[in-house]
């Protein structure tokens, strides 16, 4: 770690919530699907339908929630915002890494994408938005740390200050 660089990466805890929420569900359809298209799968009754979801519904359950870890802890390695005294850099919409120094915000507006929230920061290059998660694993020292290096006035400074989460 370079002097004056401090590294933060996303929650663990809130990405896991989110992402199994949207993606349990999903998995588990998606597991349906292909099961009914099983020609091997005929059932007789409705009890024969219920004993085989309750046979297979909690190894499809822990299999999903095991993806669902792992994915979690891809997008947190992958998901990291580095603040320095002379700007940010985080990975942008298509997750390429982009460093925005602190004079190029022009402005910082609230997102949410599947229940996570980000703020984007416009710059005044007009390029792509950079889009910085709130959703950190100590939140109190990365609005320090943004409070203490973004100059007076700054865009994403002054969306801190008013940001309760």
């Amino acid at each position: 770690m370079k002097d004056e660089e401090y590294v933060f990466r996303a929650s663990f805890s809130v990405s896991f919530r989110h992402l199994a929420v949207w993606g349990l569900p999903g998995g588990v359809l998606f597991a349906s699907i292909l099961i009914r298209f099983d020609e091997g799968l005929r059932f007789e009754s409705i009890y024969e339908v219920v004993g085989f979801v309750c046979a297979v519904g909690p190894v499809l359950l822990i299999v999903c929630l095991l993806l669902v870890a792992a994915l979690t802890l891809a997008f947190i390695r992958l998901h990291t915002t580095i603040i320095t005294p002379q700007g940010i850099r985080d990975c942008n919409f298509w997750g390429r890494w982009r460093f925005v120094p602190w004079h190029d915000i022009r402005a910082a507006r609230l997102t949410t994408l599947i229940g996570l929230q980000y703020v984007r920061l416009l710059t005044e290059d007009g390029r792509l938005p950079l889009s910085v998660m709130l959703f950190v694993e100590n939140f109190d020292e990365y609005r320090a740390v943004v409070l203490k290096f973004a100059p007076e006035g700054n865009a994403f400074r002054e969306f801190l200050l008013t940001y309760h989460k």
